[in-house]
């Protein structure tokens, strides 16, 4: 196998139809395994088939990337860095936009390495032409080079390379270039003061993060969106969301929040408002359901709301999916239960895209681990449940039999959310049918239904209460389905009758 390879790589300088050669090479590569290929590649050069890169001709551009996509990956992160650096530089500045992405994918692969990400750091070529690219007009590239420089977040000598050198000036010359560019970078700062205290540190030090900070009191309400839009993906990490608290942005979300329904154009900032504050209310639900009522107000008024009820259910789910944030949310009474009466109503009546969302909003809401099942929240749950239709056991078993996999799957979700709880298991195995249909393997055809299904009946069969609520004879089928796996066929016998 590999006297194949070395010689069709010495055959590619000679033959005046490379592309042949190259087709013939791809398929001698990519019929070996990656891990087996590792061990025929060590003494072989590449060198001609990075010479093949420099053309015009399309289809010698994808096959040389295909083949030296397959190659760098054998020879493993911290090899390529050290032995193809000119190549990689070269790529980087490449016109074609294949060969950009081969590089940035490879540098991804070395950023993902602890060992060859420091020997990266020192690397400044090649971070300053990365950087660069983030201004490409292609967004695959622009999306790969922000996630090649985001892993110099993830060590101390990556984050000083960044902020303490002329890498910093680079950023900074990019972000300069126009509205598009300076958000693309703003979102390379979010990941990177998302991964640790140190790296946001890092990142406010050098200046760059309060740039951010800063765009929410400009007048512009489309970049007051797309900061928000970011300041909500910040406060998805409880460091980041401290920082906010103390440079002042969540009083500011806060009394913008207050002014949407004086303010007209204040209404389009809503949706990422919602979104922001649904996030905090993950780490702190007692705090934001107690003190931020404008908040609240809104979600729980738009869950009947055509065109904001889609944001409203998904942000009560999110709030709702810890026991802290059920007991803050069941605080607000009539007006919660009448919310997710609405969830209910919109499992029968939505449209497929609404009738996801509120079964994954269902979910989150029921969703009670083993641990946490105290009396009060068990009465909670089951309140929860009952609230969204008169029979709903009914209403997610008849989404669980409709031909649409991804509608069936969010559904045996929801059962999964209920199936660890008593009461459910005792609801469940007194409503007609509903035992026969979990058992019925030809219920489902394709493989993310049959993995939903086999979740929903690990769950029942590993549960401490099945065997007491459903009866010996059916948790004993339970525990066969389980050992039996997803993908269980019963072979059928077949018996020559005569004179057929």
């Amino acid at each position: 196998m590999a006297s194949d390879i070395i010689r069709l790589l010495g055959s590619l300088s000679l033959s005046d139809e490379p592309v042949e050669k190259l087709e013939e090479l791809k398929t001698v590569l990519f019929a070996i395994h990656p891990s087996v290929l590792e061990n025929h590649i060590g003494n072989v050069s590449f060198q001609q088939v990075f010479t093949l890169l420099n053309t015009e001709n399309g289809e010698q551009l994808e096959l040389c990337c295909e083949i030296l996509t397959r190659l760098l990956t054998a020879v493993g992160p911290s090899g390529v860095l050290r032995n193809f650096y000119t190549e990689l530089l070269n790529g980087l500045s490449h016109k074609a936009k294949c060969v950009q992405c081969l590089c940035l994918q490879q540098l991804l692969l070395v950023g993902e390495d602890t060992q060859a990400l420091e020997e990266m750091v020192r690397q400044d070529d090649i971070l300053h032409q990365t950087i660069r690219l983030i201004t490409s007009d292609s967004l695959d590239v622009a999306l790969k080079a922000n996630k090649v420089i985001s892993c110099l977040g993830r060590s101390a000598t990556g984050l000083t390379a960044l902020y303490t050198t002329t890498l910093l000036q680079t950023l900074q010359q990019v972000m300069d270039q126009n509205e598009t560019v300076r958000f693309r970078v703003y979102e390379l700062l979010v990941k990177i003061c998302q991964i640790s205290v140190v790296a946001l540190e890092y990142t406010h030090e050098s200046g760059m993060l309060q740039q951010l900070l800063n765009e929410i009191h400009k007048d512009d309400v489309l970049v007051q969106l797309n900061c928000i839009e970011l300041l909500s993906d910040l406060a998805m990490s409880e460091h980041c969301l401290v920082f906010l608290d103390q440079q002042g942005i969540i009083s500011k979300l806060d009394n913008m929040m207050a002014s949407v329904e004086s303010d007209p154009m204040a209404g389009l900032l809503l949706p990422g408002l919602v979104k922001f504050f649904g996030g905090m209310a993950r780490f702190h639900p007692k705090e934001v359901c107690s003190e931020k009522s404008v908040f609240m107000n809104t979600v729980l008024d738009n869950t009947r709301n055509p065109t904001l009820s889609s944001m409203a259910i998904q942000t009560l789910g999110f709030i709702g999916t810890t026991p802290e944030g059920k007991v803050a949310l069941n605080k607000w009474g009539g007006k919660l239960s009448s919310s997710i009466s609405d969830v209910g109503a919109l499992l029968k009546s939505g449209t497929t895209e609404l009738k996801i969302n509120a079964l994954q909003s269902a979910e989150r809401l029921l969703t009670l681990r083993v641990e946490d099942q105290t009396t009060e929240l068990l009465t909670l749950t089951e309140k929860w449940f009952n609230l969204l239709g008169r029979e709903p056991l009914r209403t997610l078993l008849e989404i669980a039999q409709q031909p649409f996999t991804d509608l069936r799957c969010a559904a045996y979700q929801v059962f999964v959310a209920i199936a660890t709880q008593q009461w459910a298991q005792e609801s469940m195995n007194r409503f007609p049918g509903l035992t026969e249909f979990l058992m019925d393997r030809l219920t489902e055809s394709t493989k993310e239904g049959k993995d939903a299904k086999y979740e929903l009946i690990k769950t029942l069969a590993e549960s401490p209460f099945a065997a007491n609520c459903f009866g010996n004879p059916f948790y004993v089928k339970l525990k066969a389905y389980c050992v039996q796996g997803p993908y269980f066929v019963r072979a059928q016998a077949e018996v020559a009758m005569e004179g057929e």
